[in-house]
């Protein structure tokens, strides 16, 4: 099977975005590492969003 090199490109980039999703299961657990804190929840993203997508300016 050939698979043209835009095609390819375009599914190695989409297996590097999917090596950053979280599950359910690892929002629950930050939620409850930070007790439900909403503000310490946001905190957390905001930083591992700059951190993981520097490009990525919120």
């Amino acid at each position: 099977m050939y698979v043209g090199k835009k095609k390819m490109e375009y599914y190695n980039g989409l297996e590097q975005k999917l090596k950053h999703c979280i599950t359910a299961d690892g929002i629950r657990f930050i939620c409850e590492t930070y007790h439900w804190d909403a503000e310490k929840i946001g905190r957390h993203f905001i930083e591992v969003q700059n951190v993981t997508f520097p490009s990525w300016k919120g």
